[in-house]
């Protein structure tokens, strides 16, 4: 697909696309009825700082240090929870709510999708205020896959972060 260029020529032209674009915010849920957006206040959104490895995860250390896991997993919970969790990178808003996300097994032998599936398991915690409200375990696999561990776990990734979105908002 090619970039188009599209050019105003008109000041009535200019009014019709300022309203197009404002029609496609309003149909788009950008917009509540009282003119505010739909994101939960500051004080609402649950903080998800990187995840951690468990010590007997079994995710060799090039898993560990070249996937990103660490950072991908909260992100895609952030992603798919629209907005009511926050990627936090230094783990600030420790005294609001928390979603600590530990990564317990890795198996990803090396050798991409022609080592076989992949699977990861993760643990979940959900805190208010230092005190755990609520946990789950996620766990998913895959056959499918890019080019090498990294590309399946990341997918592997996209699902749990999802997993854990949904958990969340049947949380209330």
């Amino acid at each position: 697909m090619r970039n188009r260029t599209v050019r105003v020529r008109s000041p009535l032209a200019l009014a019709r696309a300022g309203l197009a674009v404002a029609a496609l915010a309003v149909s788009a849920g950008a917009c509540d009825k009282s003119g505010g957006t739909n994101a939960p206040a500051a004080g609402e959104a649950i903080a998800v700082p990187p995840a951690t490895f468990a010590p007997d995860s079994h995710a060799s250390d090039a898993v560990q240090a070249e996937c990103g896991l660490q950072e991908s997993l909260p992100r895609y919970v952030e992603k798919y929870s629209r907005g009511r969790a926050v990627y936090a990178p230094s783990g600030e808003a420790a005294s609001g709510k928390v979603l600590e996300i530990t990564i317990t097994n890795v198996v990803a032998p090396a050798g991409g999708a022609f080592s076989g599936p992949k699977h990861m398991k993760i643990h979940a915690r959900l805190l208010d205020g230092g005190q755990e409200v609520d946990s789950v375990d996620v766990d998913r696999s895959t056959t499918q896959g890019g080019y090498g561990n990294c590309d399946m776990l990341r997918r592997i990734a996209a699902a749990l972060g999802k997993d854990l979105a949904r958990w969340l908002a049947s949380r209330g």
